[in-house]
């Protein structure tokens, strides 16, 4: 692994402990609205077009991608296949802190 993604990693290890100090996880009813399956379906459809288009003309805009795994992933009614459409939000997520950091020439 590489050490700017170790230390990536450890990041978001010490968020999620915070926000688990922050939120009462175990006494809340977590779900996940269905009104909008639609709506995310449409808006991860465009977004993939998009992202196709601008990949072919030689750009990769991880704004963009991000959109897509987010609607890709609340659009999806499988909870498995959700799941794997969360983890590809979260790479894109952690691939963005890394172009971020690498642009500004930050050390990790």
């Amino acid at each position: 692994m590489k050490p700017a993604l170790s230390t990536i990693l450890s990041e978001i290890v010490t968020e999620r402990a915070r926000q688990d100090e922050l939120h009462p996880w175990d006494k809340l009813e977590i779900g996940v609205t269905n009104y909008s399956k639609q709506f995310h379906a449409t808006e991860a459809n465009e977004l993939k077009r998009l992202n196709d288009k601008q990949e072919s003309d030689g750009y990769a805009y991880i704004d963009t991608l991000i959109l897509e795994e987010y609607h890709e992933t609340f659009a999806e009614t499988d909870p498995v296949k959700q799941e794997t459409e969360a983890i590809q939000l979260a790479a894109l997520a952690i691939k963005f802190v890394e172009w971020s950091r690498a642009k500004r020439g930050a050390k990790c």
